[in-house]
């Protein structure tokens, strides 16, 4: 049974959460509008959500490539596609997106890429996008705090929950960065834990593998340190990470003919509900986001818009990760055997 559980978790998670999308659309009376809404969204739209959700993908793939080239290593574009799809992927179907950045390391393996340099490159984009979704978020809270404040209303707790959650472990990290005291004093933490509670049957195996892990994390923020221009280009490509996401919002906002918010708005929005749902242990947040989405966007749209825009922006900011990522997975399985 707990085998079971772990390995249909997360496919159990994404198909409830789209079985309870689907019978409160049929219970408010609005699922048959909202896929008209679908239906009838105007392809211009439709296609620079398309074109938004290529940029993600490419954006994370030249992160990958700034950084290994930087180190003398090369990496061809179709290569960190390939890569990037599978960080997403995996990410998509684990609790907590836990499993995302291991298969980036797995896969920049299969193509010689040693796995500490590896596993620099993937941390050091991961840092790099978490660090530009809170200055971002916070930038546009100060621009649009009125507009945030009169939509969200009741559910602010939520946003500075998400907001905390997300700049502590910004700061945790970069902390980490300066100092491998830090490092050394968590992995002596959790070895007492795993030995204490009997977490695991070889506990020096689980340390080792823990200060390796920090080991590399360090060595991939001294790259960083000592790299200013590389450092530049990271938080470049973090920030446009996250534009390409919450211009997918936008773009399904204005397909199915809206028009009374602004760009600047919509993706206030749009980052402020990734900021929220990023403390939720679910496979690509599904719950959270598609909850949050409906309480910080439902005084912007009436029911049947505001049904139609998140089955847009769901389908090409996450499912189609996961169908694309599928066959990705299945093609490379073939190629690599």
């Amino acid at each position: 049974m707990k085998n079971f559980l772990k390995k249909w978790i997360g496919p159990i998670i994404i198909l409830t959460t789209i079985l309870i999308v689907v019978i409160v659309g049929l219970v408010n009376g609005t699922l048959e509008d909202a896929v008209q809404s679908v239906l009838n969204a105007e392809p211009v739209f439709i296609a620079a959500c398309f074109g938004c959700y290529f940029c993600y993908i490419l954006v994370n793939a030249l992160s990958l490539r700034s950084f290994l080239k930087c180190e003398g290593l090369k990496l061809s574009v179709k290569d960190a596609v390939t890569v990037s799809l599978t960080g997403i992927f995996y990410s998509n179907i684990t609790p907590g997106a836990t499993g995302g950045q291991p298969m980036q390391v797995y896969r920049l393996s299969q193509f010689d890429i040693p796995v500490g340099l590896g596993t620099s490159a993937v941390i050091c984009s991961l840092l790099s996008w978490h660090v530009m979704r809170v200055l971002m978020v916070t930038v546009a809270a100060i621009c649009y705090w009125n507009f945030i404040v009169t939509n969200m209303g009741q559910y602010l707790p939520f946003l500075f929950l998400g907001y905390a959650y997300n700049l502590f472990f910004v700061v945790l990290w970069m902390f980490f960065s300066f100092s491998k005291r830090p490092t050394a004093w968590i992995v002596r933490v959790i070895g007492k834990i795993v030995t204490k509670f009997k977490l695991s049957k070889d506990p020096d195996k689980v340390m080792k593998s823990v200060s390796e892990t920090a080991d590399k994390f360090y060595t991939g923020m001294l790259h960083l340190r000592s790299h200013k221009g590389e450092m530049a280009r990271q938080l470049m490509f973090g920030g446009l990470y996250m534009i390409s996401l919450v211009s997918i919002m936008y773009f399904a906002y204005r397909g199915v003919g809206l028009n009374s918010a602004s760009y600047g708005e919509i993706s206030t929005m749009g980052l402020c509900q990734y900021v929220s749902a990023a403390y939720v242990p679910t496979p690509g947040g599904s719950g959270a986001q598609e909850g949050l989405y409906e309480l910080y966007f439902g005084k912007l749209m009436d029911k049947s818009s505001l049904l139609a825009v998140m089955l847009i922006w769901r389908f090409i900011s996450y499912y189609l990760g996961l169908i694309a990522g599928a066959v990705m997975n299945l093609v490379n399985r073939k190629h690599f055997a």
